[in-house]
């Protein structure tokens, strides 16, 4: 076990606009890991706001809020100091889960970090009367979990059943090498459609990730597809943690659950 842990937040993502002839402009939301452009065969884009150590030369608020620009015109969000505390306090209960062995259920894994994240923000808008500043996504989500609880698990778990191996589901289909193939397909056909990716090279991914085997198949060529399903319906500590900080929340008000 490393004496050491070191818990790395991003200051947020980089947005790109690319106009469109007759459909306004398509928003992009870009990580800046020169490890996953490279995984995906994909350069990194000749950015300002992707190249470390550039200083913006503005900032202005946007739609998805504060947004720095740099001089080549290129554009990051700025994530804002509360939203950055509740992404530190979930990623120190994560680390916390590890060192204690607790990482053997990630699905309530999951849902518990995300509702101490958002518990964190409901308080905080408890106590100053004003909701914090977070992305658009971030607070769709928040928003769903504080109204609509059993959707917002459904999504979490589609979200972990993406088609990367390891995680937690396998979209049902395929080994993991055909769902590695899936999941680098998807991501450069987004790239593409931001102009940051030869289509020549989408179209070899999609091409090596067109037939996926059966549910059946992947259980036998992964049997860590099995015992995933199988651990949905086993009782964990971390399961039984998630669910009683989730009915004393509740219980409680649910903050501003009612307001």
């Amino acid at each position: 076990m490393p004496g050491k842990a070191a818990v790395a937040l991003s200051p947020g993502p980089v947005l790109l606009l690319r106009k469109r002839l007759l459909l306004g402009q398509s928003e992009f939301l870009l990580p800046d890991s020169p490890e996953l452009y490279a995984a995906r065969g994909a350069p990194v884009p000749a950015l300002q706001a992707v190249a470390p150590g550039e200083a913006a030369g503005a900032q202005k608020e946007g739609e998805w809020g504060v947004v720095r620009v740099f001089d080549d015109g290129s554009q990051r969000l700025r994530f804002s100091r509360e939203q950055m505390a509740g992404s530190l306090l979930r990623e120190l209960l994560a680390l916390d889960a590890w060192l204690r062995g607790e990482t053997d259920d990630p699905y309530r894994l999951e849902l518990r970090l995300r509702s101490a994240q958002f518990r964190f923000y409901s308080k905080l808008k408890s106590e100053t009367g004003q909701m914090p500043v977070l992305d658009l996504d971030l607070l769709a989500e928040y928003g769903e979990w504080l109204t609509r609880p059993l959707d917002h698990m459904d999504y979490v778990l589609q979200s972990l059943a993406s088609p990367v191996t390891g995680v937690l589901l396998t979209q049902g289909a395929g080994g993991a090498s055909d769902r590695m193939a899936a999941a680098r397909s998807h991501d450069l056909a987004l790239l593409a459609e931001a102009g940051l990716a030869d289509t020549s090279a989408v179209k070899q991914a999609a091409k090596a990730s067109k037939t996926l085997g059966s549910a059946e198949k992947a259980a036998a060529e992964d049997p860590g597809v099995t015992r995933e399903v199988e651990s949905l319906s086993r009782t964990t500590r971390t399961g039984l943690n998630w669910i009683e900080e989730e009915t004393r929340f509740r219980r409680e008000g649910g903050g501003d659950a009612k307001k």
